[in-house]
């Protein structure tokens, strides 16, 4: 197909998740299949997209199929490629929720599959469209799931042309739109930045539970066209809810209105089948007691706290009773709680319940853990599934995680009551698709919380007496009203009765507003080297002004020796964390483990918690603080030094966690937390990767397996002695047996595989003994945990994302004057995608030209060489080496004399600062900017550092078209506070904006990356 037309918007749908059940048994092709078919809202909005844009509200019903607004902000983008395209090339899919099976992302993931395998049909001819715009060898589609927590881990943020599909929260997709992205380290944030605010579609689904960050967004956007030259190409975000709240009403609100056809095609499947099925709901209540008065006693609040186990112990025992009924007339069972603790305990009471299954799904769990247990239960448990009589009876016990964007169908559900916003998000788990057109629920309430509640608030009592009052009492058989059994109200989309606009505004969970958004802390946001120290907290205009508190992530390692904490920080750079092996906790749950002092509840939302007062010196655990290697702030603290979105790296030995996540707690009960590390850099990073070390290689086979002992007798062998700079150990025997190993993990085996076959794999000394290995080359790794879910496509994350100078150690041997070329050459290619005028694309596309000029310091030099002042001074002039190892590349620059924090950008623009009129600038302005923030700093000022000598460092026309020298004395004057940077960036920030700079330095810095990526590809294919 040589063109699209939005009537083949039907055809892509069918192609993207056809064929039905049925065209599969009978081999039918996807194209060919005509009962996968959009309804008929996702067609109209498809139409309505591609003529005026996206709406400003999109209201629909819970189950109708949401994730839909993906296919169409894809397939409009394919519609239209020009460089004067509407259509944005980034979409965000935010949802304030903790993601569990998230089927926003499976949606994303699958789409993208399919268009990189398309050969031919409509999938064909949009996959051609949009590499068109991510460039030559580009995928058509990338996905992603934005977690946070972890440095140096942004596979998303790699092209500023690059269409995307991210799926992610508030809090994630906030922080990076306000430029203090969580998790990202200071040199990135600009980055993340720029590409959310510009290009980009945000998508905010159930808007009701954001209503701060829609309010923040607002009032960006309108700052964001103030600025003196804006950009083209601004976010807009479209706001989702079942709710909309009356303002939303107007011709950029878009509704099922009355007659709808999707409300009168009654056709098995369709939309209308989803609304109408009934859900018939009990509403019980358990008496645990109230709360004392605030005016109370000491000794009875003490008590009545003390009490909370007991009444704890009588709730969750209550719910597993009914539970226990409902299994005995269905197969599968949801039970959804609203804090983690008892969501454990119902889960612990129910697990060993005869010939049922029992599962548990927190957000509060590593996603690589619960990746296996949702594969374990996919079959048994998605929306779409075939209802098998005789299958084993499945319950999962969860949190308020599968609210939303979990694509769970349960045959029956239990749960304790919540605001009504909520409970109608989880009876949209129950019979989901309407297949079984009636299903029951109960609704369990506990008396101690229906007065105030720390998550729900009032909403909670006042839903609970909402509910009593409209629920009515079953009737007998000559149509009398039954006390013998609870009251039932009908839960059903089209059954559930409408509270009236006053009764709602009390339903509801508590719902805050932003505070006013000044430039002053669009100011302080845009204050990012370094940052200051009175910083607002983004956190007020995501969720409003509340005590609320924010995640950190824990990470578990097998080889850090307690008694070695200085070397933990050398140990996690050979195996850097990744989000799937951290588990979010609350910072105030951190701080109390750590200090073995009790904790405090966990929930799986936010939640109004006094914080924990830790001291800020004692006794207690010390954990490694990840910021990413080189960077300083990497370092050994205590729990009072912990801070929110903090990556905090832990020995395994302290335990706190099982498969199923965080333990009450952070008990040890459960004895050590496997430590995924390898595993992740294979299936996340796409990189094999393997520690040789006792504490992991104890646990890569069975005890009882037969190539136990023969992997222990190799790995003592291979481990003694090993010396960084010494002759590499023979570890091809290792990898043989670990290949052949049946009992060894999948990822495992793979991962021996391709060390084994990698005549070009790296090795390094492991700083506790024994070895690293890692493979020359990332390749994308599914698991065979995810083959029996829908297919998916990721790309391996590159590590070119260093703020340091450790990122001129990453590849081979490449000449400063090629990868300058090659930066240019790609820096000009994405500035003129992007949409920018001609002068600015000259401008980026000379800044990439000059931006490494500064490595002609012939200390530099040298020390890209290894100390080797000979070879420096008969080679040409390089831009990279291939040094990797952290201890010979400090060791080098010793030798080398290169001042240690001395930043070689600093020289950059001392040697074009007087010739930049002449190299072709069209504003010098912004060339000299970006060239001295290229690695994060000068923003908006450049970093200080001894400069003990006055060296000469000069490149010819080859590198930059026109001779440039200056001394290692000038860089060092461009960190005074007079040498005009500061200012030149204020000035620069109020020209283009507080959003618009930062994508201008986005563009630059990613090409600067994708090069560094290119060269060392060459490494690996020469």
């Amino acid at each position: 197909m040589n063109d699209l037309r939005i009537e083949d918007f039907d055809a892509f749908f069918r192609e993207m998740h056809g064929p039905c059940t049925e065209c599969e048994r009978q081999g039918i092709a996807a194209r060919k299949c005509e009962h996968v078919e959009p309804f008929a809202w996702q067609r109209d909005l498809a139409r309505r997209v591609y003529s005026a844009g996206w709406p400003s509200t999109i209201e629909l019903p819970t189950a109708s199929g949401k994730t839909a607004t993906i296919d169409v902000a894809v397939f409009t983008l394919a519609l239209d490629p020009s460089k004067s395209r509407r259509a944005p090339l980034r979409v965000f899919f935010v949802v304030d929720r903790r993601v569990v099976v998230d089927e926003a992302h499976r949606r994303a993931s699958r789409i993208a599959t399919r268009l990189s395998r398309a050969s031919s049909g409509v999938a064909h001819a949009v996959a051609r469209r949009l590499r068109g715009l991510a460039g030559e060898g580009a995928d058509p589609l990338v996905t992603a799931v934005l977690r946070g927590g972890i440095y140096r881990e942004d596979g998303w943020a790699r092209s500023p042309v690059q269409p995307l599909v991210a799926v992610s929260t508030v809090d994630q997709v906030g922080s990076r739109l306000l430029g203090r992205g969580y998790g990202v380290s200071d040199g990135m944030k600009p980055v993340h930045q720029g590409l959310v605010a510009h290009d980009s579609l945000i998508i905010l689904d159930e808007a009701h539970l954001s209503e701060p960050f829609r309010e923040t967004l607002e009032a960006l956007r309108d700052y964001s066209v103030q600025a003196d030259s804006p950009l083209p190409r601004p976010y807009r975000f479209v706001v989702m809810s079942a709710t909309p709240k009356p303002r939303d009403a107007g011709p950029q609100h878009f509704r099922l209105e009355p007659g709808h056809p999707d409300l009168a095609d009654r056709r098995p499947g369709r939309l209308l089948q989803r609304l109408e099925a009934r859900k018939q709901t009990e509403v019980r209540a358990v008496d645990v007691g109230k709360p004392p008065a605030k005016a109370a006693p000491r000794s009875e609040q003490r008590a009545w706290s003390e009490g909370l186990p007991k009444r704890d112990s009588t709730f969750c025992s209550e719910v597993a009773r009914v539970t226990r009924q409902l299994l005995d007339e269905v197969r599968c069972v949801g039970v959804v709680l609203n804090r983690v603790g008892t969501a454990r305990q119902v889960f612990e009471q129910l697990r060993g319940h005869g010939s049922v299954d029992a599962v548990l799904l927190t957000g509060r769990s590593r996603p690589l853990d619960r990746e296996a247990v949702t594969a374990r239960i996919w079959a048994h448990a998605r929306a779409g599934r075939e209802r098998l009589g005789d299958a084993r009876a499945l319950v999962v016990v969860a949190t308020q995680c599968i609210e939303a964007g979990a694509d769970l169908d349960f045959d029956a559900l239990v749960t304790e009551c919540a605001s009504l916003d909520a409970l109608r998000q989880r009876c949209g788990r129950l019979d989901r698709l309407g297949e079984l057109g009636a299903s029951r629920a109960v609704v369990i309430a506990r008396s101690d919380t229906l007065d105030d509640d720390p998550i729900y608030g009032q909403a909670i009592g006042l839903t609970w007496k909402w509910l009593r009052n409209k629920a009515k009492k079953p009737r007998g058989r000559r149509g009398a009203e039954t006390s013998e059994k609870p009251p039932l109200i009908d839960f059903g989309h089209a059954h559930l009765p409408n509270p009236t606009p006053a009764e709602l505004e009390g339903l509801l969970a508590p719902r805050r507003e932003a505070p006013v958004l000044l430039p002053a802390h669009l100011d302080a946001w845009a204050t990012t080297s370094p940052r200051p120290a009175a910083d607002p907290d983004v956190a007020l205009w995501l969720h409003g002004v509340s005590d609320e508190v924010a995640d950190v992530q824990i990470v578990w390692r097998s080889d850090l020796p307690r008694e070695r904490q200085d070397l933990w920080a050398d140990i996690v750079a050979l195996c850097p964390p990744g989000s799937a092996e951290a588990l979010p906790v609350p910072v105030y749950v951190a701080r109390a483990w750590l200090a073995a002092t009790p904790g405090a509840e966990v929930a799986d939302t936010v939640m109004s918690i006094a914080d924990v007062e830790i001291p800020r010196t004692g006794e207690g655990r010390r954990a490694l603080r990840w910021c990413g290697e080189d960077d300083p702030r990497s370092d050994v603290i205590g729990a009072g030094d912990v801070r929110p979105g903090d990556t905090l790296v832990v020995p395994s030995a302290w335990g706190g966690a099982d498969e199923y996540g965080w333990l009450a707690g952070g008990s040890d009960a459960a004895g050590p937390v496997p430590d995924l590390g390898d595993r992740v850099q294979l299936e996340q990073r796409g990189r094999a990767t393997l520690r040789i070390h006792g504490s992991l290689s104890e646990r890569w086979v069975p005890d009882t397996s037969g190539s136990h002992a023969a992997l222990r007798r190799l790995v003592r062998y291979v481990s003694n002695g090993v010396e960084e700079d010494g002759e590499p150990p023979d570890v091809d025997a290792i990898l043989a047996v670990l290949s052949d190993a049946e009992d060894a993990a999948p990822w495992l085996r793979e991962v021996a595989r391709r060390l084994r076959d990698d005549p070009r794999r790296r090795l390094d000394a492991h700083p506790a003994g024994g070895i690293v290995l890692r493979s020359s080359r990332r390749v994308p790794y599914r698991s065979p945990a995810s083959l029996n879910q829908p297919e998916e496509a990721s790309a391996p994350e590159p590590d070119f994302t260093s703020q340091d100078d450790a990122s001129s150690f990453v590849c081979r041997p490449v000449s400063l004057r090629n990868h300058s070329l090659g930066v240019e050459r790609l820096a000009r290619a994405f500035a003129g995608a992007c949409g920018l005028d001609a002068g600015l694309v000259t401008d980026v596309a000379l800044s990439g030209r000059l931006h490494d000029v500064g490595k002609a310091d012939p200390r530099f030099q040298r020390w890209l060489h290894g100390g080797d002042e000979i070879a420096a001074a008969l080679s040409e002039l390089r831009a990279k080496s291939g040094m990797r190892s952290r201890r010979l590349r400090e060791r080098a620059r010793e030798i080398a004399g290169y001042p240690k924090g001395a930043r070689h950008e600093m020289l950059s623009f001392a040697m074009i600062a007087r010739e930049v009129d002449a190299l072709g600038a069209r504003d010098p302005d912004l060339v000299l900017h970006l060239v001295a923030s290229h690695h994060g700093f000068c923003r908006p000022f450049a970093p200080v550092f001894d400069e003990p000598d006055d060296v000469l460092a000069e490149v010819d026309g080859g590198v930059a078209n026109r001779a440039l020298r200056a001394s290692t004395a000038d860089g060092a004057r461009v960190s005074r506070l007079d040498s005009g940077i500061s200012e030149r960036y204020w000035s620069l920030l109020r020209r283009f904006g507080w959003l618009g700079l930062p994508y201008l330095e986005a563009i630059l810095r990613l090409a600067d990356h994708r090069r560094s990526e290119i060269e060392e590809y060459e490494e690996d294919t020469r």
